[in-house]
């Protein structure tokens, strides 16, 4: 994360056991509930604002937590105003990158109408030093359905902590790490199959009334066919073929 303001906070003390908190935080509840159980006061007790952040594309969700906490048992400690302010190196040690994963995976398939049957992924994300990035798992989850059906599917998330820098959301945590497990599958797939790739995905994807892993119905029509449909047509999909084709068979 690069962004114009690091992590920042500013705590004051007030009176009856109260402070008041500026952090430039994504998630202004949870960091003040954390604070709140890191000092042993009620959550009324803080004084939240939150100003403009000065970009967070999710790097500021979850990483707040520490220097708003930090900075709030600073302040309570010696009962003076205290400000953190990271610099940008240790900022961008500190939040690292988005988290890798690893997917174990097994699919069944129909081998006459070539539709799925069952999808069976077990999830293991590298959080580095803290579960609190676990929680893109929620996202990675429903986000490797992508845009495909099955009659059944069994997802398992796996957050593994590690001595490694700690993993931070960058823009739609868990969604790339979702979209690209579920592709890596079609596409394995499609090579076991000896099918086209692009057509056995056609196949496979949702329609109306089809469930989502989360359990709500797909309503209407999916767009997707027709898109796919347009773009071989105007980037001449065919006709490339064709030419790798012949190129192939000439060298």
């Amino acid at each position: 994360h690069f962004y114009m303001e690091t992590l920042t906070a500013l705590c004051r003390p007030k009176e009856d056991k109260q402070i008041q908190l500026w952090a430039s935080t994504q998630w202004m509840d949870f960091t003040q509930n954390l604070v709140a159980s890191a000092l042993g006061i009620s959550v009324n007790s803080i004084d939240m604002n939150v100003k403009r952040i000065g970009g967070g594309y999710g790097g500021k969700a979850t990483p707040a937590f520490f220097v708003a906490i930090s900075t709030a048992v600073a302040s309570w400690t010696v009962n003076r105003p205290v400000r953190f302010v990271m610099d940008l190196k240790s900022n961008m040690a500190f939040t690292g990158l988005r988290e890798p994963y690893v997917a174990n995976y097994k699919a069944e398939v129909d081998p006459t109408t070539q539709k799925l049957n069952h999808i069976e992924v077990t999830f293991h994300a590298d959080c580095g030093w803290t579960a609190s990035e676990c929680l893109s798992m929620a996202e990675t989850m429903t986000f490797a359905q992508n845009a495909y059906t099955a009659k059944s599917w069994d997802l398992t998330p796996v957050g593994v902590l590690t001595d490694r820098p700690r993993g931070t959301a960058v823009r739609a945590p868990g969604t790339t790490q979702g979209h690209t497990i579920i592709e890596n599958v079609m596409e394995h797939l499609a090579a076991k199959l000896n099918v086209d790739p692009v057509e056995f995905r056609i196949k496979n994807f949702m329609q109306d009334g089809d469930l989502t892993v989360a359990g709500h119905p797909f309503h209407g029509k999916n767009p997707l066919p027709d898109m796919i449909a347009d773009l071989k047509s105007t980037c001449e999909i065919e006709k490339r073929q064709a030419q790798v084709s012949d190129f192939n068979k000439a060298n």
